[in-house]
């Protein structure tokens, strides 16, 4: 014979703590499975935002970040002209020779600073990004102290809003544009040559 709807419901209410517990070793799980779900999904926009497919980074042997990678110019000479590389508008091979570094710049959470990731770019490497879309201001001249910073760290760090002025790699650098994502974006050459880097860190190609 099965028990009424009625007698569970006063179960329930009479064994409060035992409900209570379930319910929380129930709603437990699921909560962390939808937090795991949306870092997944956030990390695939990132990566679908700043990256492509047909693009192949190539970092130093040994190495698995870009940060701690080394390409000398020698060598970029050697893998732009490789076999299967493809071809830009112009006919050059589709190779960028680039630099990630990493300054400290006050924020509105740490006023003390925190750690920006800057990218320098050679004109390959902007014709090879696409998805690269400036949402304000201009791209940078390159050979200038200019600079276009992604438009979540615009609302972060507040001395790298638009038309403001920025220190860091022995000097003071414009920005003078905004994109959708990622970090900042500058001049490869002119980047290597403020911050004395020997050598740039990866080389990227199509």
């Amino acid at each position: 014979m099965a028990l009424p709807i009625s007698y569970n419901i006063r179960n329930l209410i009479e064994r409060k703590t035992t409900t209570l517990l379930t319910a929380l070793g129930i709603a437990l799980p699921v909560a962390i499975l939808l937090v795991v779900l949306a870092l997944v999904a956030g990390l695939q926009a990132a990566f679908q935002a700043s990256g492509s497919p047909q693009h192949v980074l190539v970092l130093r042997k040994g190495t698995n970040a870009e940060l701690s990678s080394s390409v000398s110019p020698q060598q970029y000479q050697d893998i732009k002209f490789k076999r299967g590389i493809a071809a830009l508008k112009n006919g050059e091979p589709a190779a960028s020779l680039e630099l990630v570094q990493v300054v400290n710049l006050p924020s509105v959470d740490a006023p003390d600073g925190m750690n920006v990731t800057i990218r320098g770019l050679t004109p390959a490497g902007f014709e090879m990004r696409h998805h690269v879309q400036l949402s304000a201001g201009r791209m940078f001249t390159p050979g200038q102290r200019e600079v276009v910073v992604g438009k979540a760290i615009a609302k972060r760090y507040p001395g790298l809003r638009l038309g403001s002025r920025v220190t860091f790699a022995r000097g003071e650098w414009e920005v003078v544009g905004c994109w959708m994502a990622g970090s900042l974006l500058s001049t490869v050459r002119y980047l290597v040559t403020c911050t004395r880097s020997p050598a740039t860190t990866t080389a990227q190609t199509r």
